[in-house]
């Protein structure tokens, strides 16, 4: 009874069964059971439950389709040709394939051949004749004075061709052209494209990256003296007495080297231990595009090529080896030797470097690897020559 005022899905199917007795008291438990249609609780009679039971009554062989006889009935008489004449009238209501008959009086004319506009000659080659000119000047035509004949000649000329001048032709070569001869530039597209610009016009400017305090005091100078070629650059001969006043400035010494802005790589401040993300700025600390095409082997695993030139006690490097994946149980000592090996190497350098002063000896893992490439190196040798003389002992057996 709790789970059923709970509201909760029944557990067990002797759950359901109970659910379903305490639900049968409802009338839409029986007349709406789901999964099925919907009962009425309608009860018919026996003669209604006969399998070949049909509602309605049956129509006889003369009852059948009694609407569409009523509608078009088959012994009607057709309509007379009074009646076809008046619904043509009203409705066009023409048969099949017949023509409309508006009824007109037309007399003298033949229906069939009959054309609408002017009649005309038909012409043969119209379009060639238009076409051909000589035809039309060699053809026949009236007869007319000579001096009519050149003025049409002159005035009118045929078609393609130009009129001819009346002062007759200019007293000039044969070959002359009039109008403004073309001039031929010695600068081509290429030379203004590329430029043709002396070794001292392509130098930067003396005052480059200089601040406008040595500008202004460059053109001061300039117009005390009267002229305009006077640069900062020049030699010691060349200064005048206001440019040597006003180079012994304090004010201008402190302005000499002053470069104004920032620096895109700033080398001039420490990088912070831990950058932020939206920290864009460059400590000289960032890849070249060198390292960025041929990353280091070991920069997917988050191992980067400094962490091998860190130095570590011998404890850190024992157990770096010792947890180094990919070797197996034989080459461990090899590595543990190479440590001490390195670590013995590294003491002789310090004693050197400090003269005697002994400090915590440091390797790198670097060391490490290096003592440990030319150990294998020379095992490989010492393999390579054992087989080479056991094949040629064998060759000479």
């Amino acid at each position: 009874m709790k789970s059923i005022l709970s509201n909760q899905a029944p557990q067990s199917e002797l759950e359901r069964f109970l659910i379903e007795q305490h639900e049968a008291v409802y009338r839409s438990s029986w007349t709406k059971p789901l999964g099925k249609g919907l009962t009425r609780g309608l009860r018919l009679s026996d003669a209604a439950k006969a399998p070949g039971f049909r509602f309605g009554i049956k129509q006889t062989t003369d009852e059948t389709n009694a609407a569409k006889k009523l509608i078009f009935p088959r012994n009607s008489p057709s309509n007379s040709e009074q009646d076809e004449k008046l619904y043509q009238k009203t409705h066009h209501d023409y048969p099949p394939r017949q023509p409309v008959d508006r009824h007109h009086a037309v007399e003298h004319i033949d229906l069939h051949n009959f054309r609408f506009g002017k009649s005309y000659v038909r012409e043969v080659d119209g379009a060639k004749q238009c076409l051909s000119v000589t035809e039309v000047t060699e053809g026949t035509r009236d007869e007319a004075s000579k001096a009519v004949e050149d003025y049409r000649r002159i005035c009118y000329p045929d078609v393609g061709k130009k009129a001819l001048s009346v002062a007759g032709n200019p007293d000039v070569p044969a070959d002359f052209a009039f109008g403004l001869a073309t001039r031929h530039d010695l600068s081509s597209v290429a030379d203004c494209l590329n430029g043709f610009y002396s070794l001292a016009e392509q130098q930067p400017d003396v005052d480059l990256g200089r601040s406008r305090a040595h500008r202004s005091l460059a053109a001061r100078i300039a117009l005390q003296d009267g002229s305009t070629g006077v640069s900062l650059m020049n030699s010691p001969s060349q200064r005048s007495s206001a440019f040597q006043s006003a180079m012994s400035n304090p004010a201008f010494q402190a302005q000499k080297d002053r470069r104004f802005g920032v620096p895109s790589i700033r080398t001039d401040i420490a990088p912070p231990k831990k950058r932020r993300i939206d920290d864009c700025v460059n400590y000289d600390d960032e890849l070249s595009v060198g390292q960025l095409l041929t990353p280091a082997p070991f920069e997917a695993w988050g191992v980067l090529d400094q962490a091998f030139l860190i130095p570590r006690t011998r404890l850190k490097l024992l157990d770096l080896v010792r947890k180094s994946v990919g070797l197996s149980y034989a080459d461990k000592p090899t590595l543990e030797q190479a440590v001490d090996a390195a670590l013995g190497r590294k003491e002789k350098e310090q004693l050197t470097a400090n003269e005697g002063e002994k400090q915590e000896v440091m390797a790198s893992l670097m060391d490490v690897l290096d003592v440990f490439t030319r150990t294998l190196d020379e095992r490989i040798a010492q393999e390579t020559c054992s087989l080479t003389q056991t094949d040629r002992l064998t060759l000479q057996f």
